[in-house]
């Protein structure tokens, strides 16, 4: 699933490539959450990808969620223990 809420244009793009990529509605996209029931969403995943810094990176990790960040200098230390990996933030 992917949760939340951007630019329509960036989720359109989103859209084409997971029907793309995973036929049959594999990817489900849901809505903007209020902040309460993120833990959650986030205790009930397995990975948390992120395209841009974001808190809510802080709060997933604080469920024991691994994590997928953007390669920038505001991201480097979420993931200097081993607990997720660094990704450039590209959809082609």
């Amino acid at each position: 699933a992917l949760i939340g809420s951007g630019d329509t244009a960036y989720q359109d793009r989103l859209r084409r490539r997971a029907a793309e990529k995973l036929p049959g509605g594999a990817v489900e996209f849901i809505p903007f959450q209020p902040k309460e029931k993120l833990p959650d969403w986030f205790s009930a995943a397995d990975i948390g990808i992120w395209g841009k810094a974001a808190i809510t990176i802080l709060e997933a990790m604080a469920c024991g969620l691994p994590v997928v960040v953007p390669e920038d200098e505001a991201t480097a230390h979420l993931v200097s223990y081993g607990n997720g990996q660094r990704i450039s933030p590209r959809l082609n």
